[in-house]
């Protein structure tokens, strides 16, 4: 799984319209310069996926470097480059 994941992330940063903070923006509606399970749920549900807490809490641990209960966009872009 861990090299599917790292192959989807090499085939995204090849492509010529993809932005990391365009990524970033797109689950950050409001623009709180942070991403939290509030809106990463939201994100998920307007895509057709309907995560449990657990997997919320646990996308959100994932990607969340300095353990501040968010995502800033800084760890974003360090999340999704290969």
């Amino acid at each position: 799984m861990f090299r599917a994941c790292e192959d989807r992330r090499k085939d995204l940063v090849k492509r010529h319209d993809f932005s990391t903070y365009a990524c970033f923006r797109a689950v950050d509606e409001l623009n709180e310069g942070e991403i939290n399970i509030d809106n990463m749920r939201a994100f998920l549900k307007k895509n057709g996926h309907y995560p449990t807490e657990e997997e919320l809490v646990a996308v959100i641990r994932r990607l969340d470097m300095d353990a501040d209960g968010s995502v800033s966009y800084a760890e974003m872009s360090e999340a999704i480059k290969p």
